[in-house]
């Protein structure tokens, strides 16, 4: 309930050097004024006087009912608890000489959708039960990027639920405005009913706030229905433009304004639809106001066409004789005609810029103007129908300016003003509607000085520097460079120079170049959150962030940030699971070793058989061919029988100590069969030749065994014991690098006494 003070930096508009105010002075009109409901003349402030309340307090009848949790920010709110069942309640001081009406007191404490339920009205007090969220007056302060379609249907399909089933009891709300609706998610309630009367009633408060009453109200005095269909439509109009179209006119202004029969300027409102809406329901004449029915179509997607605002039909000094057909509208004043053009921004760029001689029209319809301001119309007319290079959207604006200099800052629909500016940047870095483009315009063709002449209808703000504002922007482009060449991570700096997108540039350029505290303070506080969810930490990343000089370099690396965190995190639980598995690895090897040391002991016994079966079979050969003397034969048997023990004794070693993984990597069969893969290759590739290279080794073999039986027996005994020997040495290898495995993984687990690293303790459990 409590509404903030508006940031100074963003409403506060300068005039220009040299010129001066058209209207008498008055103070600037920011958030807390336009959320202010007058008072009658005559009356008091709540607690003005002493009365019964306490100064910090509640009054002893209402402190036996409620417990003070605290006092609110805006005047006479207090935030309280029901002693009885703990709900939370707002309670606020009402002026004790304005008796509520009874009806609408047994309608108020009724529960009815999207309506704030009362427990008590009064006439010194009332108590509803609490609305949790923010108003939609914080939620505009607090968005920069602004409201879009989405929401705000969301907003008026409530408000309007709340509006007509208060319509249908008889009673009209009178303050339909931002700071009276609170959001909370998708839910939508309507506050502060202590205006509200009977739509008969006759005893209406005489002095209001006209920022959001109709024109019906603030020259006639009449309320109706209608009156809070104007409210809803000027807070949509108000949070769809960013701006109020009224902030900076005083009453007697806005009197003024209506009183020449001028409708609202809606042409600052991006989306078509919220313009539609926004004109159906400030149309000036309450008898053609859209209402329930149509405001329900609107909702479906069938509104109507919105009433157009009638121009002006009396002929004036300033007026032409004959009238510009535009839209069903005859216009004869050049800033009606501009006004209705703004609106209909892209219907005026098809039928007037792009269709061939389109201007043709408003050029013959300018000569009737004799003043100098129209004859520079007609020159710019003149220039834009014969030099196409610029957009079309820039060619429409220089029309639009030329016929009147001193139009609202509004392009393409979008008002042209720092805190619209700073919604824009916001939008089009999240690529939203055509903002980017609109973006890409200012800067292309560097329109912002020229909206320094533009002010809003009937009153003088300045152009808010937008002229300097745009040499802040072409400063950040050429800071932007050295602000890059200062990131340290070759991805992020590669991001900055050659991914990033040309909107996502300009956007944060001109952020920069805005330099709004709140704004800065708002991302800075983002990417501190986004820093504390990374799952390890990007030190290059987080210095930028720390750094007010590099956080908006960091604004467009949050993304490489959180992608890189993710993959150093990926990465190390791959690490950690592999070490895992090592020292898994180191301690099932150990036990196998010692628990199948008997099956690799027989692999290794099994592994020597077919040798022993060989040398049986090579010695019986070289018997059987009588070739040498039976005394070499029987040195044969001796040398293999001693030669099958030193082979038997080598392989039940080398299976003793490597246990259980002797098999298939290390025994004679699984090792044989490894090493006679490249033979089985070569037999594929080429089997004649694989062949005869076979045959001739067994038949070399054959004959050594036949000559020199004992020999060769010695001789594969040795060459057994090499091959035995380096499968021992290719196991200790193995051995060695998994032990260093898991002594680097053993020296990376942190001891208990290691200091924890800044940021992990926030994800620790506690």
């Amino acid at each position: 309930m409590s509404q903030p003070e508006q940031p100074a930096g963003l409403d506060e508009t300068l005039v220009d050097e040299g010129r001066t105010r058209r209207l008498s002075p008055r103070p600037p009109v920011g958030h807390a004024d336009l959320d202010e409901t007058l008072l009658d003349e005559g009356r008091v402030r709540p607690g003005a006087g002493t009365g019964d309340w306490p100064e910090n307090g509640l009054p002893e009848l209402l402190a036996a009912r409620y417990q003070l949790i605290r006092r609110l920010e805006r005047p006479a709110l207090y935030l309280a608890r029901v002693r009885a069942d703990g709900t939370e309640v707002v309670i606020k001081r009402h002026r004790v000489d304005r008796e509520p009406d009874s009806g609408l007191v047994q309608y108020l404490v009724g529960t009815h959708a999207h309506t704030v339920r009362y427990l008590e009205f009064e006439a010194g007090h009332s108590v509803t039960v609490y609305a949790a969220g923010g108003t939609l007056r914080e939620r505009q302060q607090s968005n920069p990027s602004g409201f879009g379609l989405a929401e705000l249907r969301g907003v008026v399909q409530q408000v309007s639920s709340a509006l007509i089933e208060l319509h249908r009891a008889g009673f009209v709300h009178r303050d339909v405005k931002p700071a009276n609706i609170v959001r909370q998610g998708e839910d939508t309630t309507l506050i502060d009913f202590d205006i509200a009367k009977p739509l008969d009633g006759i005893d209406w408060p005489e002095q209001l706030n006209l920022a959001y009453q109709p024109p019906e109200w603030s020259n006639l005095g009449q309320v109706g229905a209608a009156t809070d269909w104007w409210g809803l439509g000027m807070t949509v109009l108000e949070l769809a433009a960013g701006q109020h179209p009224f902030a900076w006119l005083a009453d007697e202004d806005i009197r003024s304004h209506f009183g020449r029969t001028r409708p609202v300027d809606v042409s600052g409102v991006p989306d078509d639809r919220l313009r539609n809406l926004c004109q159906g329901l400030l149309v000036t004449d309450p008898a053609e106001r859209w209402g329930a029915e149509n405001v329900g179509l609107w909702l479906v997607g069938r509104a109507p066409q919105p009433p157009r605002a009638a121009p002006s039909a009396a002929y004036t000094p300033n007026a032409a004789e004959t009238p510009y057909q535009f839209r069903g509208g005859s216009y004869r004043l050049r800033d009606e005609l501009a006004q209705a053009m703004t609106v209909a921004w892209n219907y005026t760029v098809r039928v007037l810029v792009e269709r061939d001689g389109g201007l043709d029209g408003l050029r013959a319809w300018l000569d009737q103007f004799t003043d100098d301001d129209a004859t520079e119309a007609r020159r710019v007319v003149d220039g834009v129908a014969t030099d196409r290079r610029e957009s079309v959207h820039v060619r429409l604006l220089r029309v639009l300016r030329a016929l009147d200099p001193t139009r609202p800052p509004v392009y393409r629909n979008h008002v042209i003003s720092r805190r619209g500016l700073l919604a824009i940047a916001h939008r089009a870095t999240a690529n939203d509607g055509d903002d980017a483009w609109v973006l890409a315009d200012l800067w292309n063709h560097r329109l912002l000085p020229e909206f320094d002449t533009a002010v809003p209808d009937d009153a003088d703000t300045g152009g808010q520097m937008l002229a300097e504002l745009d040499r802040s922007w072409i400063r950040a482009s050429r800071e932007w460079r050295t602000l890059v060449s200062r990131v340290t991570d070759p991805r992020a700096r590669e991001h900055l120079r050659n991914t990033a997108t040309d909107r996502e540039r300009l956007a944060i350029w001109l952020r920069m170049a805005l330099h709004q505290p709140e704004d800065l303070a708002a991302v800075q506080e983002r990417l501190e959150r986004a820093v504390a969810e990374l799952p390890v930490s990007v030190p290059w990343f987080e210095a930028m962030v720390r750094q007010q000089t590099t956080v908006w370099a960091a604004e467009l690396l949050s993304g490489i940030a959180i992608s890189s965190a993710r993959t150093e995190a990926q990465r190390i639980r791959l690490r950690e699971a592999g070490e895992y598995e090592l020292l898994i690895s180191a301690a099932f090897r150990e036990w196998s070793r010692r628990q199948n040391r008997p099956a690799a002991l027989g692999w290794a016994v099994a592994g020597v058989c077919p040798v022993a079966v060989a040398w049986i079979a090579l010695v019986t050969a070289a018997d059987a061919a009588n070739r040498v003397d039976d005394s070499v034969i029987g040195i044969a048997w001796v040398a293999a029988s001693i030669c099958l023990a030193v082979s038997l004794v080598a392989e039940c070693m080398l299976a003793a100590s490597i246990g259980g993984r002797f098999h298939v990597r290390y025994s004679i069969p699984g090792s044989g069969l490894l090493a006679l893969r490249p033979l089985s290759r070569w037999m594929q590739r080429s089997w004649a030749q694989a062949a005869a290279a076979i045959l001739a080794a067994l038949a070399g073999i054959t004959l050594v065994s036949i000559e020199f039986p004992q020999f060769l027996v010695i001789a594969m005994t040795i060459a057994h014991l090499v091959w035995v020997m380096r499968r021992w040495a290719r196991w200790r290898n193995q051995v060695a690098v998994e032990e260093a495995q898991i002594a680097e993984a053993a020296q990376r687990q942190p001891s208990e006494t290691d200091a924890v690293p800044a940021g992990a303790a926030g994800g620790a459990d506690s």
